[in-house]
């Protein structure tokens, strides 16, 4: 671990492999790390580096798991091509690109997005082969209006509550859905559903608000 108050505010480590829990641990001075070549990033490891906005991961890095990126609030450049798995409270409170464009995402944790006042936050989601989104994945999210997810198979409790989404595109492979999920949304329009190729707009939303 990195000793908490690190002054430092870049480091560039691209033939680092392993990053352990809690590395970077409140480094508020960190502003831009590149891990091009890592291939495993612990629990926590940039917790609270409020300072931090660029992040370097290479394509290959398929997790981030819990609280990675807890309350980084200036992060607005981060390559997540690679990422299959979100864990619990990865992003929490964290800023992130208005479109996030995740292409290997299949899974998003509990409370992976939770937005935080004053943070610069997605507004559109687009995730080809996102299958699961956990419980209140993405509650308070109070920017967010589109989610294109067309292999989503499960969407947890509460997962669009508080926010402004007007869209969520989906298919037949959608077997498991909780309650609540638009809870205090009063801007959410359309359900849309493919059933055999087809777009299905009759979806009563509300059921399951």
């Amino acid at each position: 671990q990195v000793k908490t108050g690190c002054i430092f505010t870049e480091f560039n480590a691209p033939a680092l492999r392993e990053i352990g829990d809690g590395a970077f641990y409140g480094c508020v001075y960190l502003k831009s790390i590149d891990l091009s070549g890592v291939t495993t990033i612990g629990k926590s490891a940039f917790f609270s580096c409020k300072s931090l906005e660029k992040v370097v991961l290479p394509s290959t890095l398929d997790e981030l798991k819990e609280t990675t990126f807890y309350d980084c609030q200036s992060l607005s450049e981060i390559n997540l091509d690679g990422v299959v798995s979100f864990g619990l409270g990865v992003f929490f409170g964290a800023s992130l690109p208005e479109t996030l464009v995740l292409t290997k995402a299949e899974h998003i944790g509990e409370r992976a997005f939770i937005e935080k006042e004053g943070a610069h936050y997605i507004k559109t989601v687009i995730a080809p082969n996102l299958k699961t989104i956990g419980v209140q994945a993405f509650i308070q999210c109070k920017n967010l209006t589109s989610i294109t997810a067309p292999k989503l198979e499960s969407i947890g409790t509460l997962a669009f509550a508080y926010t402004a989404l007007e869209k969520l595109e989906v298919s037949d492979a959608l077997s498991s859905v909780e309650h609540d999920l638009f809870e205090g949304n009063d801007a959410f329009k359309t359900f849309y559903a493919m059933v055999d190729g087809v777009e299905v707009y009759d979806f009563e939303s509300d059921a399951i608000m």
